[in-house]
């Protein structure tokens, strides 16, 4: 899988959906939590004005603070921007990354000069 290819795919579609793998991907290279941790998390997770990602514990008591990177902070801001501030909506009708994500990196890679 190439990870910066996935990325960039993600990042030039200006959808929701578009918005939203790419900070979701960002998040999961930036930071390094779990999957499940990844979709676990919450807009009230991340803490805009202190710049980090608190995972919340689901075995023993201690939560994880995640420090972005600038990728992954401004990743971030982009869905925000779609997604609002409120925490009960969701631009992109689920945390899921879009099915078609590889799919769409498949077929880019496959009209690449000397592609097999």
């Amino acid at each position: 899988m190439n990870w910066g290819r996935l990325f960039q795919v993600c990042v030039a579609d200006q959808s929701p959906a578009g918005r939203r793998d790419a900070s979701m991907l960002a998040v999961l290279y930036g930071t390094g939590p779990r999957r499940s941790e990844l979709v676990n998390l919450d807009l009230a997770d991340y803490a805009t004005s202190m710049d980090t990602i608190t995972v919340c514990a689901r075995t023993g008591n201690k939560d994880k603070h995640l420090l972005p990177n600038a990728l992954c902070t401004q990743a971030l801001r982009e869905w925000l921007t779609v997604q609002g501030q409120d925490p009960g909506s969701n631009g992109a009708n689920g945390p899921e990354l879009a099915p078609d994500r590889t799919e769409r990196l498949d077929a880019s890679e496959d009209k690449q000069p000397g592609a097999d």
